[in-house]
C-alpha cells in the first residue's frame, strides 16, 4: 500500500498535537512497517479462524477510519493474490441518532461510499447501520416511559442506544472475530479493558471470543500520520474533512462510558453524563445550532433533576418524570426542532420516529397552546 496524498494536500490535513517532527522518508518507512504488522495480523486471524466472520466497528473517527482502510485495503489484496479471507466482513456502525450533526453526518456519508466500494467483493463485505430498537430510542424513553436524562451513576444511555442494538446484530451471525481498533497508548481506561481482556497480543481468544488488534501497536502520531499520506480507498478523497472535524472539535472525546466500546470516541449532542460538554462549548460560539443544542442539553439535565419534574414514590425516592418533567422534554425538543433542526435529523428521516414526534407535539399542543409546539408541528408537516 503505497502513499498517495499530494503535497498540496497534506496543507489542508491539520496535525492535531502533533507537528512535523519526522522527515517525510522516516515518517513512510515508519508507517511501512506498522502497515506490514497490521496486515500480517489480518492474515493470521483469517487463516486460524476460517470459519469466523469479522465484525469491524466504524464511528467515523480516526482509529475506526484506520482499521477499516487496512481491513479493506487487505481484502481486496487477497482478492488478488489469494491471501486467506473471512466467510464475510460485517462494517458496523451503531447510530444513536443524536450524535453531534457534524460527525453523523459525516459518517453516515463516509458508510455509503465504503458499501458503494464493496460491491466489487460480491457480498463478502456489508456495511450496516444500527438503529436502537422500537420504543428504545432516546426521546421515547424520556417522553413515554419517563426516564430521568443518563447521569454518571444511572447510564442507560449506552446499553439502549449503542450495546443492545449491536449485540442483538451480534447474536444473528453466531460466533465472530472482532476486529478492533484499540491501541495500547490510549486512555488509561481502554488500557484497563485490554488489561481486563489479557489483550498483550494482537489476536486474543477469551472465553470464546476472538478478539483481533490490528493497531494494537500503533501510536497516536502513526495514526495522523497514516491519515495525512493516505487517500480513502473507497472515494480516492484525503482525509482532509476528517483532520477538519477534529480540529472543530479539540479531539472529540465523548463520556467515558463511550470509550469502553469498540472504536466509539464521539459523543452524542444529548449527553449528561459528563458535567461539561468541551466539544459544544467549543462550538457553541461559534455555531447557533451548536448554541441552541447546548442549551436544550443543559434543560433537559435541569428537568431531570429538578425535584418538581419527578415522581416520588412511597418509600421517599425520585423515580421517574412526572407529567410537567415529560411536557418540558416536549417542549424542548419543539425548540430543537424549529432552531436546531439537524440536531434532529435522525429522527425525522425515520418515518415512525416523526409520527412518535408528530403524536407527542399534538398532545402537548392541545394541553398548552403554546405556539412554538405549534410552529414544531407545522415544520414536521412540511418535511412529508
Amino acid at each position: 500500500m503505497q502513499p498517495n496524498v499530494k503535497a498540496e494536500e497534506l496543507q489542508s490535513c491539520i496535525q492535531i498535537g502533533r507537528g512535523w517532527q519526522e522527515p517525510a522518508d522516516k515518517i513512510l518507512d515508519r508507517l511501512g512497517g506498522k502497515l506490514a504488522i497490521s496486515l500480517d495480523v489480518l492474515e493470521e486471524a483469517a487463516r486460524k479462524f476460517p470459519d469466523l466472520p469479522w465484525e469491524v466497528g466504524f464511528s467515523g473517527g480516526k482509529d475506526s477510519t484506520v482499521l477499516v482502510h487496512l481491513v479493506l485495503e487487505y481484502v481486496k489484496q487477497a482478492c488478488v493474490d489469494g491471501s486467506p479471507l473471512p466467510p464475510k466482513v460485517f462494517i458496523l456502525y451503531s447510530d444513536t441518532l443524536l450524535d453531534l450533526p457534524i460527525l453523523r453526518r459525516h459518517t453516515i456519508s463516509t458508510l455509503k461510499k465504503i458499501e458503494s466500494f464493496c460491491a466489487q467483493f460480491n457480498g463478502l463485505v456489508e456495511v450496516r447501520i444500527l438503529k436502537p430498537a422500537a420504543g428504545e430510542d432516546y426521546f421515547t424513553l424520556l417522553i413515554e416511559k419517563g426516564y430521568p436524562a443518563p447521569h454518571y451513576r444511572f447510564r442507560w444511555c449506552m446499553d439502549r442506544l449503542k450495546i443492545d442494538p449491536t449485540l442483538d446484530f451480534l447474536q444473528g451471525i453466531g460466533k465472530f472475530a472482532m476486529i478492533s481498533g484499540v491501541r495500547r497508548d490510549e486512555s488509561r481506561t481502554r488500557r484497563r479493558n485490554l488489561q481486563k481482556r489479557n489483550q498483550t497480543q494482537p489476536i486474543v481468544e477469551v472465553d470464546g471470543v476472538v478478539m483481533v488488534a490490528p493497531l494494537l501497536d500503533w501510536g497516536l502520531g502513526d495514526i495522523w500520520d497514516f491519515l495525512s499520506y493516505y487517500r480513502q480507498p473507497w472515494s480516492g478523497e484525503s482525509y482532509a474533512e476528517l483532520f477538519e472535524i477534529y480540529r472543530l472539535g479539540d479531539n472529540l472525546e465523548g463520556c467515558g462510558r463511550c470509550a469502553l466500546t469498540p472504536n466509539s470516541r464521539f459523543g452524542c449532542w444529548v449527553c449528561t453524563v459528563v458535567s461539561k460538554d468541551r466539544l459544544l462549548s467549543r462550538l457553541a460560539p461559534l455555531h447557533q445550532e451548536y448554541r441552541i443544542m447546548l442549551e436544550a442539553k443543559e434543560r433537559i439535565r435541569q428537568v431531570s433533576t429538578s425535584p418538581r419534574f419527578r415522581v416520588i414514590g412511597d418509600d421517599g425516592r425520585y423515580k421517574g418524570l412526572n407529567e410537567g418533567g415529560r411536557l418540558e422534554i416536549v417542549n424542548t425538543l419543539a425548540d430543537i426542532l424549529l432552531s436546531a433542526p439537524d440536531a434532529m435529523e435522525g429522527y425525522t428521516e425515520d418515518e415512525q420516529l416523526k409520527q412518535k414526534m408528530i403524536a407527542w407535539l399534538t398532545a402537548a399542543y392541545l394541553k398548552t397552546k403554546n405556539l412554538t409546539i405549534k410552529k414544531a408541528l407545522q415544520l414536521l408537516d412540511n418535511t412529508k
